[in-house]
């Protein structure tokens, strides 16, 4: 069955000001970026939705199979698809704070947003980042770890979300 009805919006926004005394005369400088951006997944592909979060103490990892998760309504996902992807540090910031390593999984890497199976984001405390697939990005037997780790540089657990819109078989 396909969800509904599945759209993101994406808003950044950046205002950046100065301004600066010579003497007599004041020099003012100004800077503003606003980008909004809205993806309309094709609905009918999108049967699953799958979400997690938990917990990472320092220097320690783990991986999510793609193909082997279970939906919010307690029945078993086999994604082939990822439609969209939301990874979150939920972590409040602070200097004792660990940094979300995604990416870089050992065996059977998914490599969908990234290069390479050994490629990697940085998360930030309290940060996240959304990435929205139109057509999809395949989910298969061989690309289907997510690895979630502690960057070790905290010397406190993190905590993250992890949600994924996709197609099943």
């Amino acid at each position: 069955m396909a969800l509904g009805s599945v759209e993101g919006t994406m808003r950044v926004q950046i205002d950046i000001a100065a301004s600066k005394a010579y003497g007599a005369r004041d020099i003012e400088s100004g800077f503003n970026f606003n980008l909004s951006k809205t993806h309309q997944l094709v609905a009918a592909s999108c049967d699953a939705l799958f979400h997690v979060d938990g917990s990472l103490a320092d220097a320690a990892n783990t991986e999510i199979d793609l193909q082997t998760v279970v939906g919010p309504d307690g029945v078993a996902i086999n994604l082939t698809k990822i439609m969209a992807l939301f990874i979150a540090n939920t972590t409040v910031a602070g200097a004792t704070k660990g940094k979300l390593i995604v990416g870089g999984a050992g065996a059977n890497a998914w490599e969908g947003i990234f290069g390479a199976a050994g490629d990697k984001l940085l998360v930030q405390p309290n940060t996240s980042i959304c990435f929205p697939f139109p057509e999809g990005l395949t989910v298969d037997g061989t690309h289907k770890m997510l690895k979630l780790e502690h960057d070790g540089t905290g010397t406190e657990a993190l905590t993250y979300e992890v949600a994924v819109v996709g197609e099943m078989t």
